[in-house]
């Protein structure tokens, strides 16, 4: 068929030619073109098929590889008529108020508070609404709780509030590690911000997503026990108030490969089909084989054609990997070794130096401390390449099952940058959990592995996420030789 970019897209040329880029309004996001997509771009007017499009190009003195990745480009990112026109049908009657999203979440997923206090002890704990802050203001704080220190009980980041804190944690953290305002008020007195915690919501164009930002230490205890997220609902809804932001990113699957968010939801259902059985980290070495075999489907769909076809046919074909991956290569353990000593220093340099932080960042400082000799026990043992890999007992295997299918909806499916990351990071951060529980002698139970779990979710991502877009090939290696320390 004849292509046409759409209509509301504006196309910004550099005057030098050294490329430009196009802007979509709908979603509020710039796309970059080099000289090649400029000139793609300009002879997409509804008058050409794909092979007159390239030949003319090409005879311009074009590179003929080059003019189909532009143009596969523009047509996996929905830029051009007749491609993707249901999601942005969907999206404008949002827009409009014509459709409201209903909360969604995945079946029978739940969550307890079990009491660990980690929760309160975090760095940033809010943010809490003017009237949260009001409510809580009117009670009797002062004459309830003797400890109180002097001054405001909230303070201001970027425009918005949050509960103030102090060495122990938020200002009304209890030394049993309990609450005061649920304790001595009710938990309707307690912000909706911790009411809801940990679950948390993603806007799309499909639902409002709840999820299980799994940064609480009893995340692996808490998972199948207490009420359905679904009923966090009306909290969640307190929080989104305000003008109403989709999240709808450019998805990178591979740094030459990317696709509308509508298409990554494919690679995201198909990913939590693969963790749901089987051993653990082979599902997630297996994971990365899925990720694979999306970016051929990706660059191999007809050009003029919808690769919503191509992925369905693809998703269609996944099945559970039935063989145990092989033994990490020695390349493996060097990768693993390499990704560790980094994320060790980068973790020990910000200690360093964390006067110089950003005050935000500095409450940081105490989860790293904690964190820290969890993954130095793991670069000690990744140095040691040992060869026996230990099995899993079973009800620690099911629950981190559970736990990475609820990732692959919730933290780990907010690909910024790359799902290569988001699994790298997944390994990680379960090793995080043996390692602290091997460390302070507490076994490998499901409650004990829950603190260095959580710890590694809520630290990790911005000190790993810009390694693993710079080495992939350390994601790889982490995941083959992770399951050779924690158990397949």
């Amino acid at each position: 068929m004849a292509l046409r970019l759409r209509d509301e897209l504006e196309l910004q040329a550099a005057s030098d030619g050294s490329g430009g880029t196009l802007l979509d309004p709908l979603f509020t996001r710039t796309v970059t073109l080099g000289p090649t997509g400029v000139a793609v771009a300009r002879k997409l007017d509804g008058t050409r098929e794909p092979p007159r499009l390239i030949a003319e190009l090409v005879e311009a003195g074009f590179v003929r590889a080059t003019i189909e990745d532009s143009l596969r480009c523009l047509t996996l990112l929905q830029l051009i008529d007749g491609i993707g026109d249901g999601v942005r049908d969907r999206v404008r009657a949002i827009w409009a108020g014509e459709i409201e999203l209903e909360p969604r979440t995945l079946p029978d997923t739940r969550f307890a508070c079990q009491g660990s206090g980690m929760c309160c002890r975090s760095y940033r704990l809010g943010p809490i609404t003017a009237d949260e802050v009001a409510s809580i203001s009117a009670l009797p704080l002062r004459a309830s709780f003797a400890d109180l220190p002097d001054g405001e009980l909230f303070v201001r980041h970027d425009d918005k509030q949050y509960l103030r804190r102090v060495d122990s944690g938020c200002v009304f953290l209890q030394p049993d590690e309990r609450c005061g305002l649920h304790a001595r008020f009710g938990e309707a007195a307690k912000p909706s911000a911790c009411r809801s915690y940990p679950v948390a919501a993603k806007l799309t164009f499909e639902a409002a997503v709840l999820y299980n930002n799994q940064q609480c230490a009893s995340h692996f205890v808490s998972q199948d026990r207490g009420p359905a997220l679904i009923e966090s609902a009306h909290l969640i809804r307190t929080r989104l108030s305000g003008p109403l932001t989709l999240f709808h990113p450019i998805v990178f699957v591979r740094e030459d490969t990317p696709v509308d968010y509508a298409h990554f939801l494919v690679l995201e259902g198909a990913l939590r089909q693969v963790v749901a059985d089987g051993a653990p980290f082979r599902q997630l070495a297996y994971a990365l084989e899925i990720c694979d075999s999306f970016v051929a489907a990706a660059r191999t769909f007809p050009l003029g054609s919808d690769p919503a076809v191509a992925f369905a046919a693809w998703r269609a074909s996944i099945a559970i990997a039935a063989d145990p991956p092989p033994p990490p290569s020695p390349a493996d353990w060097d990768a693993a070794l390499a990704a560790l000593e980094l994320v060790v220093d980068e973790l020990a340099s910000f200690l360093a130096n964390v006067e110089h932080a950003d005050p935000g960042d500095r409450d940081m400082a105490p989860l790293i401390v904690e964190l820290l000799p969890g993954l130095e026990l793991l670069r000690e043992r990744a140095r040691e390449r040992p060869s026996s890999t230990p099995a899993l007992p079973v009800d620690i295997a099911a629950a981190l099952r559970t736990s990475l299918v609820q990732g692959f909806q919730g933290q780990l499916s907010l690909p910024e940058d790359r799902p290569l990351a988001a699994i790298g990071q997944a390994a990680l951060a379960i090793a995080a959990g043996f390692a602290g529980a091997q460390r302070t002698g507490g076994g490998w139970g499901i409650a004990e592995l829950g603190r260095g779990h959580a710890l590694a979710n809520r630290v990790l991502p911005p000190f790993t996420s810009p390694m693993f877009r710079q080495h992939p090939e350390r994601a790889r290696g982490l995941v083959a030789a992770l399951a050779a320390l924690c158990g397949s």
